[in-house]
């Protein structure tokens, strides 16, 4: 075997660790975005439930109602917190999943470009494929990042609206003497 064949079998071997090194990458990438997706159901679920306790609570206590008003308005404010929930956290999950989506498709797309190298190309030929596709591999990941989704503004919103929800609710089971909303 000459020089020339030794070094194209090296490239080769190269290549196939290459190519199983983007297939653990792309594991990965698969697993974070699992988990992450698992993380949102989990807190989707957490937050509906408290919130949904709340907001049963005054309806296992709507013959105490007072002032059905602030009884409608409470539930309503409760009710706005959940749908404010979901949608933060389907933003923030549709956002993520996309950038995950871009990922696989790009390293799916650095596996498949690898496999089609020829093994019967020149030594040449297959070093300058490999020269190409390392360089265009480092930008893989650059420029990309999830959407800014204002996390702050979303857990303040729901805050508010979760404890004016709740805070109406319980003054609504108050007796405040002759007013117009009074049952």
């Amino acid at each position: 075997m000459n020089e020339e064949e030794k070094q194209k079998t090296e490239l080769i071997k190269s290549n196939v660790r290459i190519v199983e090194r983007h297939s653990e990458v792309l594991k990965d990438i698969v697993k974070v975005h699992n988990e992450v997706r698992e993380r949102a159901i989990k807190y989707t679920y957490q937050l509906i439930t408290v919130i949904g306790i709340v907001a049963g609570f005054g309806f296992t206590a709507i013959s105490s109602v007072k002032i059905i008003f602030l009884f409608i308005v409470g539930e309503l404010l409760l009710f706005s917190a959940m749908a404010f929930g979901m949608r933060f956290v389907r933003k923030g999950f549709i956002d993520e999943a996309k950038l995950y989506a871009t990922y696989i498709s790009r390293v799916s797309k650095t596996i498949s470009d690898r496999s089609l190298i020829r093994l019967d190309d020149s030594f040449e030929n297959i070093k300058a494929q490999m020269e190409s596709m390392a360089d265009s591999e480092l930008k893989i990941f650059d420029n990309e990042k999830p959407a800014d989704i204002n996390s702050k503004f979303f857990f303040t919103v729901i805050f508010y609206l979760f404890i004016g929800g709740g805070v109406l609710l319980l003054l609504s089971l108050v007796d405040f003497g002759k007013s117009p909303f009074c049952i």
